[in-house]
């Protein structure tokens, strides 16, 4: 991570979180800093995520500029608070 770490220095991107069940999600970090900061640092958001079908953390987050929205797990509109 760069050192401004913070949503608000990443708001026109996404965060693609991966889960060991083969769930993924894109998250729009302007919603994470809507709803948690925009002062709040990226790695804090990543370590409080928990997937929503079976509760385990992420097991990788990728920083993107655009989601792929044809992916699995894709979340149509703004997803809730849980990956």
């Amino acid at each position: 991570m760069p050192p401004n770490d913070t949503l608000s220095a990443w708001s026109g991107h996404w965060l693609t979180v991966h889960c060991a069940c083969a769930r993924r999600v894109h998250l729009p970090l302007k919603l994470l800093a809507r709803d948690h900061g925009a002062e709040t640092p990226l790695p804090r958001i990543v370590a409080r995520l928990r997937c929503a079908k079976c509760g385990a953390r992420p097991s990788a987050a990728e920083l993107v500029e655009s989601p792929q929205t044809s992916a699995p797990g894709y979340a149509r509109g703004y997803p809730s608070g849980r990956a």
